[in-house]
């Protein structure tokens, strides 16, 4: 007797389909048979078919049971199928009668094979388990929560299944084969990423390059519009390599015939095959293509790129030791990392995308991301969250650290100078502080989010805390200035240049960044020492008793000794932007230079130089 699941179910014995009861009766055998070969308890029936006990449920159940030992009755006696044992029933399948196992025994033995490299024989066996299947299982009780649960982790191991052997039919050299079929599946199935990447490399193989990069387009601007993320590590490299046609997208040589045997046909021999490899590839992004049109010259460039210190890539978060500056891991984020924060038990990385991904301070891996669907101006952790001011709007954020949940706080744009412009955040003093619209600092209750109090200040655009003070620079004007959070009052104001990035207090002082370089004040606002940095700063933040600075086209990140301000300088490479310090941990925030592009380019190019 067969008993099949995996399409409208069914029970056939001898080749010939058995006729079932009604819902019920149904209902009542596919939980048997879900549970083939075990006790299932009277109480667990009842509870599944009739839901709430109702008058004349429990011989409503005996009767269903009568009727089906009947129905499955092969001569052998009633007991020899369904059986009663203890306080339930037990449905008694033999080996390689239920379709459900059959399945699941395929499917795992071609998973081996292919990991194995037994290639050909794993497409063999996963398309026979593939086979199997007739239709949606369980679906005449998809208002049953029994059917729910188990036919949602049937559909994902079919989907898995497939992956599985596309795979195998990819390193068989049947790319162009298989290109149509993968076209339906990410129509169907328009979130998973795998199918995505299989399509666009079967499209590559199959010598339709710009339609496995418009595979990549459509997959990015889908996720990005829908959930508010870039495409995973998965697609992004697929797509790095695709650009640079990395040789290790393509088989070692395609599969073959044999020639045949006497009196035979020929027999299908696949070459030794190799993965696509994994190697991270770089490329130009969107804005370092909006340079300003000037002498245009062609200029040969060949060779392996370089290696950057400790491999680490654009498009990441770098750690280092504070100790030693030495690069211990990084984290592959999206090509527009953008702000990092410590604080809360985690490292936070805002990328340009408006997406925040949360790090383990531990583990450096990704805890999990958040899609904060906004321009960030500036980012803060505090006060039991992370606070986020959009860069567009007078719209403050405020993000969850346990479950990642974003609540928006609307904050007053009446008498803002620039009311369409956000501002930097800090927390301390058991408050918020907002730059509004180049006009004002907001201080707001982090509980209620209402507006406690506010200062006009022309130009506010950073503002910090530490040393028991708010500071803010009007980046424009060069002004900082400090803010006593007892008075609500500026207690100072003086004037060191234009073009304030950054601000950070630590050691004691007043640290302030623009194109001067590192600028050092007492708490008086008595300028005490100017630091040269080798090149613009991208960001600063006091930490492990040091000041950390990010010089973003030289690569390095530079530690400054408050006591006697001597500098050391750490090479990461590329270009670096936001830095941040938990514990002995520094994280930092790791964009792509020209250099990485051209140094993966081979041939003549055509180089955009500012004329200026």
């Amino acid at each position: 007797m067969e008993f099949r699941l995996l399409g409208p179910m069914e029970v056939c014995r001898d080749g010939e389909r058995l006729v079932l009861g009604g819902p019920k009766q149904r209902a009542v055998l596919a939980i048997l048979v879900l549970h083939a070969n075990e006790v299932v308890p009277r109480g667990r029936l009842l509870a599944d078919v009739w839901g709430d006990r109702t008058p004349g449920s429990e011989h409503s159940l005996d009767v269903h049971i009568s009727r089906l030992r009947k129905t499955l009755s092969s001569g052998c006696g009633e007991s020899a199928v369904l059986i009663r044992r203890d306080r339930g029933y037990l449905l008694r399948v033999e080996a390689g009668s239920l379709d459900l196992v059959g399945f699941e025994q395929l499917i795992e033995a071609g998973e081996r094979a292919l990991a194995e490299g037994r290639t050909a024989e794993a497409a063999r066996l996963l398309k026979e388990g593939l086979g199997l299947w007739r239709g949606e299982p369980l679906a005449e009780f998809s208002d049953r929560g029994f059917a729910r649960a188990e036919a949602g982790r049937l559909k994902e191991r079919r989907l898995a299944a497939l992956e599985a052997r596309i795979d195998a039919d990819l390193e068989l050299g049947r790319a162009a084969a298989i290109a149509g079929e993968l076209e339906t599946l990410v129509r169907a199935n328009p979130f998973r990423e795998r199918f995505r990447a299989q399509l666009m490399l079967a499209l590559y193989r199959a010598g339709r390059q710009g339609e496995a990069l418009a595979v990549y387009t459509d997959s990015r601007t889908l996720l990005i519009e829908e959930l508010g993320i870039e495409p995973g590590k998965e697609l992004r490299e697929l797509q790095r390599a695709i650009l640079t046609q990395d040789p290790g997208l393509l088989l070692a040589r395609p599969a073959r015939l044999a020639p045949a045997a006497t009196g035979g046909a020929g027999v299908e021999q696949p070459a030794k095959l190799r993965r696509p490899g994994r190697r991270r590839l770089l490329l130009l992004s969107a804005a370092g293509c909006l340079a300003v049109a000037a002498v245009l010259v062609s200029v040969p460039i060949s060779g392996s790129p370089p290696s950057a210190p400790g491999m680490i890539q654009p498009g990441s978060v770098a750690f280092l030791d504070a100790r030693s500056g030495r690069v211990v891991g990084d984290l592959q984020a999206a090509p527009g990392v953008g702000f990092v924060r410590s604080g809360l038990g985690s490292i936070w990385e805002l990328e340009d995308g408006g997406v925040l991904l949360q790090i383990n301070r531990r583990t450096r891996q990704l805890t999990r991301s958040i899609s904060v669907g906004v321009n960030a101006g500036d980012v803060a952790i505090g006060e039991g969250a992370v606070w986020i001011t959009d860069a567009d709007s007078q719209t403050l954020l405020r993000v969850g650290p346990q479950y990642g949940d974003v609540a928006r706080i609307r904050l007053p744009a009446t008498g803002l100078s620039k009311p369409g412009i956000g501002g930097g955040v800090a927390v301390g003093a058991g408050s918020v502080w907002v730059a509004q619209g180049l006009s004002r600092i907001a201080r707001i209750s982090p509980g209620s989010g209402q507006v406690e109090s506010s200062l006009s200040v022309a130009d506010a655009t950073v503002v910090a805390f530490g040393e028991g003070a708010v500071w803010v620079a009007a980046s424009d004007l060069g002004t900082l200035m400090k803010i006593d959070p007892r008075t609500n009052a500026i207690a100072w104001s003086t004037r060191i240049g234009p073009g304030i990035c950054c601000l950070a207090a630590g050691g004691g002082y007043l640290w302030a960044a623009n194109n001067a370089g590192i600028w050092k004040l007492a708490t008086d606002g008595r300028v005490l020492d100017t630091i040269t940095t080798p090149s613009q700063t991208g960001n600063i933040s006091f930490g492990d008793g040091a000041l950390w600075v990010t010089n973003d086209a030289a690569g390095t990140v530079m530690r400054i000794d408050p006591r006697t301000d001597a500098t050391t300088k750490y090479r990461v490479g590329h270009l670096l932007t936001g830095i941040s310090v938990e514990g002995q941990i520094i994280a930092v925030s790791v964009h792509q230079t020209a250099g990485d592009l051209l140094a993966h380019l081979s041939g003549p190019i055509l180089q955009v130089r500012d004329q200026d």
